[in-house]
This record gives structure tokens, C-alpha cells and sequence, in this order.
């Protein structure tokens, strides 16, 4: 049997959010129109970091903001943007 190298030296996080297919996101919002007035920070965006958080175990935004911002490198390479707390709240 051999290795499966799809996976090889990919983050857990990365390997699960690879089932998520981000069409498949951006066509849901579009059918229903949220990210209607969206400059930044989309639907998918917003998703993924929610599911980064859920994932880390953070219990509020504070926590998520910082602890995105500190794997910021790691995210920026998976295509997920780290918001400002602000605009977090505001979603």
C-alpha cells in the first residue's frame, strides 16, 4: 500500500476546509445576496474564519482576531484574509 500524498505536510485545518469548495460558498451567497454591499470581506471569508475559530476552540472575537493574526502566514496561503475585530463584529 502506498501513502496518500494529497495530504502530505498539509495542516489538519487545511485538510478540512479542502471539502468546502469555495464556489460552491460563493454561489449559496449569491442566491441569496450576501455580500451584498461587501468591499473585502466576503461570505466565504467570514466562513472560514468562523470555522477557524471553531476549530482553535476560541470562545469570543478578541481571541479569535489575535490568534488569526498570529497564523496569518498560514491563512494568506489557504486564501483566507484576517479581518479587523471591527469588521468581524459588524458581520
Amino acid at each position: 500500500m502506498g501513502k496518500d500524498t494529497k495530504y502530505f505536510e498539509q495542516p489538519v485545518f487545511a485538510q478540512a476546509i479542502n471539502f468546502i469548495k469555495k464556489s460552491d460558498v460563493n454561489g449559496i451567497a449569491s442566491k441569496f445576496n450576501s455580500d451584498y454591499y461587501t468591499k473585502k470581506f466576503d461570505t466565504y471569508n467570514h466562513l472560514m474564519i468562523m470555522l477557524y475559530g471553531a476549530f482553535k476552540g476560541y470562545y469570543g472575537l478578541r481571541e479569535l482576531v489575535i490568534g488569526a493574526k498570529a497564523d496569518e502566514s498560514r491563512l494568506k496561503q489557504m486564501d483566507i484574509t484576517v479581518p479587523a475585530r471591527s469588521t468581524l463584529a459588524d458581520e
